[in-house]
């Protein structure tokens, strides 16, 4: 590839939203609006480390419902996880209360959206991809009914796993503690001029990331996550509006920024020159038809599926290269099982549709990932582990 190509990944949108996350960060540090509202979920939620995690899980499955992108909501927790690892005082690298906390919210955050049609764009790709090759409409409750128990009993299974791998250094906020937060929320008393601002703006970006699917409508324009997101650091920076009052208040680790740049650039050069895709159709062209049976093919898709984000870092490449691949590949082997050609479109395809979002392996292979690993508080071996 050329320097122009792969230079060009400094100004891909996850790196760009990446660090508009970090400014609506700091705006929230500078205003203390993070601190009430992780002060507000330590109180009433958190008196122990566990119910803390648990807290923004259930947080994390209820806002996919609301906000249709990973990186979206990626960008709106990661100031609240960092000011509650904060107020427990985990420090990055070191707590295993800091590491456990980011790894869950990145983790509920992908595996929640596979459980909910409308929570990423590549969901909704892949019913449309089924219903142009068989005319079969998968409804939104049938995707809820079909993918949200698993992913229900994945993230609790997840959360125990990293329990036992990472057990916190605080289990329980003692009464003198919680007492000194409670305190410490008094004494923050009504929400200030600044802090009304930063909420402001916090809901402006929040309410573009939740309605993108009227922008045409609304505004004659598609907002992605990442314009609103940097509307959002514009006015947050902005003289007379903004809340932030100097550049030097704004915390954005550039390393991993150029770390990020380096995983998407590799990843581009597998999409862009074929070499993903060849992989796949390899794999799916070698099985032997001869004396196969359903349960073998749909164990070879599925591997296929759920370990395709090693190779692939965008949910839409994954979805508009496995989709049509694995419908074309069932089509092809109907005959062969002597099975309804529609029907096995869908036991292929849907169900491979739902390891979309099942990206939670390493860092680079998903935005959301990079904007948790951004944090500093756990390392790649550790996601590795956890995943």
């Amino acid at each position: 590839m050329g320097s122009k190509s792969v230079l060009g990944v400094f100004g891909y949108d996850v790196i760009w939203l990446m660090v508009c996350a970090f400014i609506l960060n700091s705006a929230m540090q500078v205003t203390k609006l993070g601190k009430r509202i992780a002060l507000a979920i330590v109180t009433r939620f958190g008196q122990t480390a566990k119910s803390a995690i648990l807290a923004m899980i259930v947080v994390n499955f209820a806002i996919s419902f609301l906000i249709p992108s990973t990186t979206a909501r990626a960008a709106l927790m990661l100031p609240i996880a960092i000011t509650l690892a904060n107020i427990y005082n985990a420090i990055p690298g070191e707590s295993n209360f800091g590491k456990l906390l980011m790894l869950v919210n990145m983790q509920s955050n992908e595996i929640s959206t596979s459980g909910i049609l409308t929570a990423t764009s590549a969901n909704v790709m892949a019913v449309n991809f089924i219903k142009e090759a068989t005319g079969a409409q998968i409804y939104y409750s049938t995707w809820l009914i079909a993918a949200m128990p698993i992913a229900i009993v994945t993230t609790i299974i997840g959360y125990f796993v990293g329990l036992k791998l990472f057990p916190p250094e605080i289990e329980k906020v003692s009464s003198e503690a919680l007492a000194n937060m409670e305190k410490e929320m008094k004494d923050l008393g009504p929400m200030d001029a600044n802090e009304k601002k930063a909420l402001t703006i916090f809901l402006i970006t929040l309410f573009l990331w939740c309605t993108d699917r009227w922008h045409m409508a609304m505004f004659h324009r598609q907002i992605d996550p990442t314009l609103a997101a940097m509307i959002g650091a514009t006015l947050c920076l902005l003289p007379g509006i903004g809340v932030i009052k100097k550049w030097g208040d704004v915390k954005i680790p550039w390393d991993l920024m150029l770390f990020s740049c380096g995983a998407y650039a590799v990843g581009m050069a597998l999409d862009k020159t074929g070499a993903a895709s060849f992989i796949i159709n390899s794999i799916l062209s070698r099985i032997n038809l001869v004396n196969v049976t359903f349960f073998k093919i749909y164990a070879v898709v599925m591997f296929i599926a759920l370990f395709s984000h090693i190779i692939f870092t965008s949910k839409i490449v994954r979805i508009t290269i496995l989709a049509p691949t694995v419908i074309a590949f069932a089509k092809e082997l109907a005959p062969v099982l002597n099975a309804d050609p529609t029907k096995l479109v869908i036991a292929l395809t849907l169900p491979a549709a739902f390891t979309i979002c099942w990206c939670i392996t390493l860092p680079p292979q998903s935005k959301p990932n990079l904007i948790y690993y951004s944090s500093g508080f756990y390392k790649v071996r550790d996601q590795l582990c956890m995943a």
